[in-house]
Formats: structure tokens, C-alpha cells, sequence
């Protein structure tokens, strides 16, 4: 919960005080005291780093971990390119939770952020982030890997969809069950089956 989260950060961020003081003191400055578990986590990565050598790109699969990057960065231990990919829930779900300012520290230090589509780009953009720091970069997908295979004729009686995602709003699991029941009269054979796991499996399921 909540509480027992902050008690753990404000736990890991009293060691971190003791052993590193500097760069303690540093960091809260940069993250801000209201956030202390990112100095926390950065505190943990730190030691994982120890030992190893300078990376040239560190690089953060999600935005709600560039404030780690930035940190590593912002340090001085562990120079070098920072660049953060944007892929759904860090700027969309995250950013009406938290506020339109929730990257607005990061945008200053790093150095690009790739979203994922044209659209997660442009919210970039509104919230501030440098145009020359955003540059789309789609999810690969190896096209080879699924080759087309023409159906030369559609059986309606025999008629099957099929659906894999995480079971969230956004992926419109409710939209397709909806358009689904709207062609069940026209085709009776239809048979839909939904792959996935999420916190809206109880209501699709009734």
C-alpha cells in the first residue's frame, strides 16, 4: 500500500544518507523530496552498477522509469546518452494520475524519447517535450514470421475470431464482444475466442 511504500523508501533513503551523503543530498534535490522512492530505486541500480563499466547509452523502457536514468545521469557515475522509449500507460494512464508535469524534469535531461506511435508523440509534445527530443519508433514486428494466406472461400458457418491482448479498457475487448453480438443473427457459426489475462476478465466474462 501506500504507506508501507513510503515507509520502505523513506528506509532505503536513510541508508542511502548514511552511506553517500553527497550524493544523497544531490539526488533528492534533482528527483524532489515528494518522490523519494525514485531516489531509492536509483540507489539500488547504483549498486548494481558498482564495479561495472561506464555505460554510453542507458536506455528506459518506460517513462515512468526515465526519472532513474535521469538520476544516473544527473550523478556523474554513470555518464553517457540517456533515451527513453514511451509505450501506453506511462503517458497515458499515469499522466492523468499524476499530472500534466510528471515528465517535465526528465524532458531537461534526456537526450530522446521514442514513443511508440504518432499519436503518444504528439502527447509528448503537449507536454513539453522538446520537439527535437521525440522521434517515433514503432514496435518491429517481422513480418516474414506471419505469412499471408489467402482464403479463397468464407464459410459463414465456420466463421472464427480470435483476440490476444492484456485485458484493460484501452484494448476494446467490450467493443469487439459488442460488434460480435451484433452479427451473431447473421452468422450463427461465429466463434470468438479472446486470449489474455487482466482486471476486466470478470466483466467480459458476464
Amino acid at each position: 500500500g501506500y504507506f508501507s511504500k513510503r515507509f520502505w523508501s523513506l528506509t532505503a533513503g536513510l541508508a542511502m544518507m548514511l552511506q553517500k551523503p553527497a550524493l544523497a543530498w544531490r539526488l533528492f534535490r534533482c528527483v524532489g523530496w515528494s518522490r523519494p522512492e525514485w531516489t531509492c530505486l536509483y540507489f539500488l541500480f547504483d549498486g548494481w552498477l558498482k564495479g561495472r563499466q561506464p555505460y554510453d547509452v542507458i536506455h528506459c523502457q518506460f517513462g515512468t522509469l526515465g526519472v532513474i536514468g535521469k538520476l544516473a545521469k544527473r550523478s556523474g557515475r554513470h555518464g553517457g546518452v540517456l533515451t527513453v522509449s514511451f509505450r501506453g500507460y506511462d503517458i497515458s494512464r499515469e499522466v492523468r494520475k499524476r499530472g500534466p508535469g510528471l515528465y517535465e524534469r526528465l524532458f531537461g535531461d534526456v537526450d530522446m524519447c521514442f514513443p511508440n506511435s504518432e499519436f503518444f508523440g504528439k502527447s509528448l509534445l503537449a507536454l513539453g517535450c522538446p520537439p527535437e527530443k521525440v522521434r517515433v519508433q514503432h514496435s518491429g514486428i517481422d513480418v516474414a514470421a506471419f505469412p499471408f494466406r489467402g482464403v479463397s472461400r468464407l464459410d459463414p458457418a465456420r466463421l472464427k475470431l480470435l483476440s490476444v491482448g492484456r485485458l484493460v479498457e484501452k484494448k476494446g475487448f467490450s467493443t469487439a464482444l459488442a460488434a460480435v453480438a451484433a452479427l451473431a443473427s447473421r452468422y450463427p457459426g461465429l466463434e470468438y475466442t479472446i486470449v489474455g489475462a487482466g482486471p476486466l476478465r470478470e466483466r467480459l466474462l458476464h
